[in-house]
């Protein structure tokens, strides 16, 4: 009997083996064999490398994914929790931004997905696969989920008058989860260029992952020419903010300095307006940099454009006066203005302050605050907290009520939308009823609303951004570099 050749016969023999499920092919992934794939040497006598095939063969489609809500956003993409239909997992989608390419993926992305394919560590966001959807612009990342970030647990914590978020050995344990974080990336010659509160997330668990590598990037010595323009403006080096080309990891660093200090307070450490503004609130808070502690600063390109404050001292004792030497000579040494004098990840980790009593407790131990995680439930309580004010002033005032009907026809869709959260509320022995409910929900309304406003003020004061007015060229994009 002869082979038979790969012609018609074999592709039907094909046709017919794809309609069938496969052993060896993993679920929902038709094309891609277990184990990984042995690619060819790039030059002749070298060695093969081994592709896991989560990262090649047929993609896996978006429609293998229950979408449960929108979470947040990166700086490129935005992210949403679903479900695995295959495995019943929550997973977190980022998709990718695509709005303005038009030559494919996006450098940022791509970098973003090859870095983290690297990185394997307990308190680094994880990428678990790449979808994709009916269109070419439909890619996403399949990530780890995470119950909530930094940022948005102190912004609503805040705004609910707690004023400390966290106690000083929780403060420890997460300072040091962050640092075990950028101490792993930068070991592995990688920096991060924008650590900030929205882009540190807590698992249910508590532990911490650095999350958002869309401005991350690998580095070699001598250190290559990049733009400034990177870190958001509250986290950002003085070295970035006088328009500096080339830096270390030591940028990170510093944005590690100002986390810290925001996680001590419980609000942000350096939140300027403007660049200008940015210097000054750091001359207040460390003194006013000189050539006597700082000779670099006169070779950097912004440094004749600004007239830094008479500040001779610095006033980090009597800001953090609350907390211990070593608390605030940890402080002192990620907030240095040389960059080369700046602790680096590995020797804060053995720094004074984390042997000191108290301990830094164990992440199991964190506050999960599950206010602040189920944002569904925030969205119904604010409707319903919205309802039983208009059915109060109703019962008051049934003219004027009447009078905003016709004017406001969403007071009765709003109704509607609530009214089977407000018959359970109104029925004997649940959710009080009368004065006490109404109280009740003018607290929450009026808690919700001040979180809006703080994390409003965030989110305006870490977007807003202007370059100094002095000549310079403008800088390459994000992407370029």
């Amino acid at each position: 009997m002869q082979p038979q050749s790969r012609g018609a016969g074999s592709r039907a023999g094909d046709a017919g083996a794809a309609g069938r499920p496969d052993r060896d092919q993993p679920r929902g992934r038709a094309g891609a064999s277990r184990g990984a794939t042995l690619l060819p040497p790039l030059v002749p006598g070298g060695r093969s490398a081994r592709v896991k095939h989560s990262f090649v063969g047929a993609s896996t489609p978006v429609f293998d994914f229950d979408k449960i809500g929108r979470v947040g956003e990166g700086t490129y993409g935005i992210v949403y929790k679903a479900r695995d239909r295959r495995s019943g997992a929550i997973v977190a989608l980022k998709r990718v931004r695509m709005e303005h390419e038009n030559e494919g993926m996006p450098v940022s992305s791509l970098r973003e997905i090859s870095l983290l394919r690297t990185l394997r560590h307990d308190n680094i966001v994880s990428v678990v696969d790449v979808a994709v959807g009916a269109q070419p612009e439909d890619i996403f990342l399949v990530m780890e989920y995470c119950d909530f970030d930094l940022a948005n647990v102190m912004d609503t914590m805040v705004a609910r008058g707690r004023k400390s978020v966290y106690q000083p050995a929780e403060v420890k344990c997460l300072i040091q989860q962050i640092l075990r974080g950028v101490e792993h990336l930068h070991r592995n010659h990688i920096i991060h260029r924008d650590l900030k509160l929205s882009n540190l997330l807590l698992t249910a668990q508590g532990i911490l992952k650095v999350a958002d590598f869309g401005l991350a990037r690998t580095f070699s010595a001598p250190a290559a020419p990049l733009t400034p323009r990177v870190v958001t403006l509250w986290y950002r080096s003085p070295e970035l903010l006088l328009g500096a080309s080339t830096y270390t990891t030591a940028i990170d660093m510093w944005s590690v300095g100002c986390i810290f200090g925001e996680l001590l307070r419980s609000e942000p450490l350096l939140p300027g307006k403007i660049e200008r503004h940015q210097l000054e609130l750091i001359c207040k808070l460390l003194g006013s940099p000189t050539p006597a502690i700082w000779p670099e600063i006169t070779e950097l390109p912004f440094y004749p454009a600004f007239r830094f404050p008479a500040v001779d001292y610095d006033s980090v004792r009597a800001v953090f006066s609350g907390f211990s030497d070593a608390t605030q000579r940890l402080l002192k040494s990620l907030l240095v203005y040389r960059p080369q004098s700046r602790l680096a990840a590995r020797d804060a980790l053995r720094h004074p302050y984390f042997t000191e009593s108290p301990r830094a407790c164990a992440p199991v131990l964190l506050p999960t605050f599950p206010e602040v995680s189920n944002p569904a439930q925030a969205h119904i309580n604010k409707q319903q907290a919205l309802a039983r004010q208009m059915l109060a002033a109703e019962q008051h005032e049934p003219q004027r009520s009447a009078a905003r009907d016709a004017a406001d026809p969403r007071h009765r869709s709003i109704e509607r939308d609530v009214d089977r959260g407000m018959d359970r509320d109104r029925r004997p022995g649940v959710g009080g009823g009368g004065g006490a409910a109404l109280a009740a929900s003018q607290d929450t309304l009026r808690d919700l609303m001040a979180a809006r406003n703080f994390k409003r003020r965030r989110f305006d004061g870490e977007s807003h951004d202007r370059l100094f007015e002095v000549g310079m060229p403008v800088f390459r994009a994000f992407a370029d570099d």
